[in-house]
């Protein structure tokens, strides 16, 4: 089952849409940083990704790829088929692991192909004053690791993106409806934000501002926190789906 949702949520339109949705946002998000080409791939990204509400909006490419799955096999009854094959426990985690997996990757393609074009198009790779310009993995660059920066990057991205799709996904399990999938990440991703900057809370407590990299430290640690927080929001949904999946069955 696990085989089958991949396979249709990989080798779909909707994945080659958002990971060309998520360039086209950073490229012209960015384009008035970038277009006189005396930035440095690394700077361009960090401030790129950043500012103008550029990851607010590649939440919008993400929730396209597969987090409408159940509300469109909802509403064409297309999850009864596949539950009399197996069952309801093993459909839900299918549903969230694809879900995740593939929105993920999508984004991620995207991100690499601006990086891809920030590499051909800007002066240099890295800053000559790499401690006073990089905001974070900046040990990858001193240790002369610029491939490995720009994977960190993408890394931490995928988690997101990865939850994100989660998002949508586990609002269609409430109102099966595709444009619910597609706007909840979106409308999430903003109330967070906001609701952390008004009481002054965490940052780790907003998982917006947690791919934005405000942690400072070794990559390593960084890369741990990251990791740790944002696999805790992605089970927690995982389960609440699963849940509310099963409840909207046995209501019919």
């Amino acid at each position: 089952m696990l085989k089958t949702d991949l396979n249709r949520a990989i080798c779909s339109y909707r994945f080659l849409a958002g990971a060309i949705a998520t360039v086209a946002i950073m490229i012209f998000g960015s384009i008035g940083m970038i277009e006189n080409n005396e930035r440095t791939a690394v700077a361009a990204l960090q401030y790129s990704y950043g500012y103008n509400n550029i990851i607010e909006l590649i939440l919008l490419a993400d929730a396209i790829v597969y987090s409408a799955s159940f509300a469109s096999e909802w509403q064409s009854g297309f999850y009864k088929s596949v539950m009399i094959r197996s069952n309801q426990t093993q459909y839900y985690l299918s549903k969230c692991a694809s879900t995740a997996v593939s929105s993920g990757l999508s984004v991620d393609f995207g991100v690499a192909a601006y990086i891809i074009f920030l590499c051909v198009t800007q002066k240099d790779i890295a800053p000559l004053n790499i401690e006073a310009e990089v905001l974070v993995f900046g040990d990858l660059l001193e240790n002369g690791h610029p491939i490995l920066f720009f994977s960190a990057y993408l890394y931490v991205i995928f988690l997101q993106a990865m939850f994100f799709g989660l998002v949508g996904l586990l609002a269609s399990g409430y109102l099966p409806n595709k444009y619910v999938a597609y706007a909840t990440p979106f409308v999430v991703g903003r109330t967070f934000n906001q609701i952390v900057n008004f009481l002054n809370l965490p940052f780790w407590m907003d998982p917006l501002r947690l791919a934005l990299f405000h942690i400072y430290g070794p990559t390593a640690n960084v890369l741990f926190v990251e990791t740790a927080v944002f696999l805790l929001l992605t089970v927690i949904c995982t389960v609440w789906f699963v849940r509310i999946g099963k409840r909207r069955v046995a209501n019919g």
